[in-house]
């Protein structure tokens, strides 16, 4: 959503240097696309979500491969967490 959010306000020109910083290991670092997208002008990050984007931040993308059992609370907690950020980010779009 993050990088939704970037590419919404970027002008056209810009869109392709934009893109390629969406490439390797910061590609996923939400702080680096919240402090990309307020330098570039988008709104600030609400202060309510900073507790879900912590939360959403401690989840690796590795984890996508890596089996594993979660706790069942762990897993709503994550999705409830990306469902408020989404639910933000889609008012900006």
């Amino acid at each position: 959503m993050l990088k939704a959010l970037i590419l919404s306000i970027v002008p056209a020109p810009e869109l392709e240097p934009v893109l390629q910083t969406f490439r390797g290991a910061q590609a996923h670092s939400s702080n680096r696309l919240k402090a990309q997208y307020t330098s570039r002008g988008g709104s600030q990050i609400p202060h309510v979500l900073s507790r879900d984007f912590t939360l959403v931040d401690s989840w690796s993308t590795d984890l996508r491969y890596e089996p594993a059992n979660l706790k069942d609370n762990e897993a709503r907690k994550f999705v409830v967490a990306t469902g408020k950020i989404i639910e933000w980010a889609e008012g900006r779009l």
